[in-house]
């Protein structure tokens, strides 16, 4: 049997790791291409996903691609550990199989600065995709693939500003609020990055207080703020003529949950509701009274009675929720007839 190796963190996997492996299994006539997945790394970054859930979201990736597998052995192999022991454990494990190596041209221009890279290239036929602005070492032993890229990353879908991936990898994101600094940092200035994480972690609470999901407690607060400061010309592409009719200060949230549904996938009623509804309150889910409550009282916010809001919604949420609501409204009102 003839088999591609891909290795990487896949942190999270995409449209072009899947091409990439499938353009390598038609050049050489392979019969199946395996991700090789990585461990995770021993000073794991905040925003690198746990091994379970990447895998995951590979298996979500090549659901249907009988020729595509994810190959979870890296995590059973000592740290830290190098594409050469992976390389010898395969073999091992599998003595009647030829294995080829695919990498990019990034990677293959400094090949020969990998751990025993020579033994690589005895054990493994090396294939080298194209990736723009490199060359691979001259004189390297492989085989070129001619096939372009897709122009997509794994940190362009971590920053939101690509979504080439599966749709269901994106919805995950969104609701668990998977890499929430990386796609803030995208949109949010420090301040108002700040503040959003500060309601994740009241909301956490609270939701944990109800025994309700705190992932998606978390991935709604994460969201509800996300399109606040991007230009209003930009918002209006998400609002319909109505929403565009109502104050500008509340179009940031119909259009954070029309870009959810839209470009994340995201169809968990909670969650959208809880967004559209969250600068007025008018949505009264378990999940939206969270939100309203959290954004409201957050500790930074300078909001009377916040602390004291804070531990009557862990206790009962349908009052404090109600107190929040009417002191907001209050206040809004008072301003209103300042201004008049």
């Amino acid at each position: 049997m003839k088999v591609v190796l891909l290795g990487g963190s896949f942190n999270p996997i995409h449209d072009g790791h899947k091409k990439i492996l499938n353009d390598a299994i038609k050049a050489v006539g392979a019969d199946q291409g395996w991700f090789i997945l990585a461990n995770d790394p021993p000073l794991k970054d905040d925003q690198m996903l746990n091994f379970d859930v990447r895998k995951k979201f590979i298996e979500i990736m090549i659901y249907g691609f009988d020729k595509l597998k994810v190959c979870d052995i890296e995590r059973h192999l000592p740290t830290p550990n190098y594409t050469v022991n992976t390389i010898k454990r395969l073999k091992k494990l599998y003595p009647s199989t030829k294995f080829y190596f695919l990498i990019g041209t990034d990677q293959a221009a400094q090949f020969d600065k990998w751990h025993k890279y020579e033994k690589i290239l005895k054990q493994v036929q090396l294939i080298i995709y194209p990736r723009e602005g490199y060359k691979a070492i001259k004189g390297l032993n492989a085989i070129k693939l001619k096939e372009e890229t897709l122009d997509v990353s794994s940190t362009r879908i971590r920053e939101n500003r690509s979504f080439l991936t599966h749709p269901e990898i994106l919805n995950q994101m969104a609701l668990n609020g998977y890499y929430a600094n990386e796609r803030l940092k995208t949109h949010l200035k420090n301040s108002r990055l700040k503040h959003t994480l500060r309601v994740a972690d009241v909301s956490v609470e609270i939701a944990q207080s109800h025994n309700l999901d705190t992932k998606l407690a978390y991935g709604i607060a994460i969201a509800h703020d996300l399109l606040k400061q991007i230009a209003y010309e930009t918002m209006a592409m998400y609002l319909t003529s109505n929403e565009m009719s109502k104050p500008k200060e509340l179009w940031h949230a119909y259009a954070s949950a029309r870009y959810h549904s839209r470009h994340m996938y995201v169809k968990d009623k909670r969650f959208l509701n809880a967004l559209y509804h969250h600068t007025l309150g008018y949505s009264t889910n378990d999940y939206s009274k969270i939100l309203y409550i959290a954004d409201k009282c957050e500790p930074q916010r300078n909001t009377p009675n916040s602390d004291m809001l804070i531990q009557l919604a862990k206790k009962d949420l349908n009052k404090a929720f109600k107190l929040t609501k009417k002191q907001s409204d209050e206040y809004f009102e008072r301003k209103k007839n300042e201004s008049n």
